[in-house]
């Protein structure tokens, strides 16, 4: 262990798993666990994560770091959270998560996607300015998933307040 007293969670939530550490004031790692997520797939393309299971993995993680690290809890002084991009949690005003988490590799909006872009042919560009990258346009980002919701789950669009990425929805349950 670190002779630091100052310790840094870091929660990463992944495709596959979430993995913590435990690092010090000097940005070394003391201790750090990973706990593998179940991606459920279907015969209709879907690929989507257990919310609960996600938020059962981050705590059991953190946990074991804390305890590996031989780090106490109160000196924690801060958690950063990062993780996998253009998946989407539904959840409801409260934070709680309405729906499954649809990864990024569930195409199944695609369709819905080419209708939306045909419609607003300006929302391309403004949607690459907003993330700050080149969307695909095949169903492999947040819109995507968002639409196939609105149009296919219409039981889940009710109840969702707002879309947040995986790492949102941790930095959510967190506080």
């Amino acid at each position: 262990m670190s002779e630091s007293s100052t310790w840094v969670v870091s929660l990463e939530i992944g495709s596959s798993g979430v993995r913590s550490a435990i690092v010090d004031a000097h940005g070394s790692v003391v201790a750090s666990s990973l706990r593998s997520i179940d991606t459920l797939v279907g015969d209709d393309g879907s690929m989507s994560q257990d919310c609960s299971d996600i938020w059962e993995a981050a705590k059991s993680c953190v946990a074991d770091s804390i305890r590996l690290g031989q780090v106490s809890a109160d000196d924690i002084q801060a958690l950063t959270c990062s993780g996998q991009y253009a998946s989407v949690v539904p959840v409801a005003e409260n934070g709680e998560p309405v729906g499954p988490l649809y990864l990024y590799s569930d195409h199944r909006g695609s369709v819905h996607t080419a209708d939306f872009y045909e419609s607003h042919p300006e929302a391309f560009q403004l949607l690459c300015d907003v993330h700050g990258r080149l969307i695909s346009g095949n169903g492999d980002d947040p819109l995507s998933s968002m639409l196939f919701v609105r149009a296919s789950q219409p039981e889940i669009w009710e109840k969702t307040f707002c879309f947040l990425e995986p790492s949102d929805y941790l930095q959510a349950r967190l506080t």
